[in-house]
């Protein structure tokens, strides 16, 4: 998938900004300030690079190949590597509290369905197929009920 967004590169003075406490009294170092466009960009180029988020990716444990797929990332958004890494990881823990909200409302009537209104979170679904189970082989062992109920009590499942 192609970048569908026209990038300008923007000066780091106007992307970067000093970042303190709010009682000034902490210097914690220069931030980015990141705008929709460049974390839609951002989702959009991550998501082109399977290898960073699919397990099922031949390349997926490959750490050469996602070192390159973030090399690749941060020139196309004309940031350090380091800082396209933060904001990722980011966003991805602000989809997985969205969805987890979501998942906790599922059991209830379809009135009380969370629906989430945060900006990037249908750009990310594509991440709800990562952790999906994989198909295995079968290995031919075939488990009679009466095993299979024991295992369930034992597991405490009915």
């Amino acid at each position: 998938m192609l970048v569908s967004l026209v990038w300008t590169r923007l000066r780091a003075a106007d992307m970067y900004h000093p970042h303190q406490s709010s009682d000034g009294s902490a210097w914690y170092g220069w931030t980015m300030e990141w705008t929709k466009e460049q974390k839609f960009m951002l989702i959009e180029l991550y998501q082109s690079h399977p290898v960073l988020w699919d397990p099922t990716d031949p390349t997926y444990k490959n750490k050469v190949k996602k070192l390159d797929a973030w090399r690749s990332i941060s020139q196309a958004l004309a940031v350090e590597r380091a800082e396209v890494e933060k904001k990722m990881k980011t966003l991805i823990g602000q989809f997985r509290r969205e969805q987890k909200k979501r998942n906790a409302k599922s059991g209830a009537g379809t009135g009380d369905a969370y629906i989430s209104t945060w900006f990037a979170f249908k750009s990310m679904k594509f991440l709800l197929t990562r952790n999906r189970p994989h198909p295995t082989n079968d290995c031919g062992i075939r488990v009679s009920s009466s095993a299979s109920s024991l295992v369930a009590m034992v597991l405490g499942s009915d």
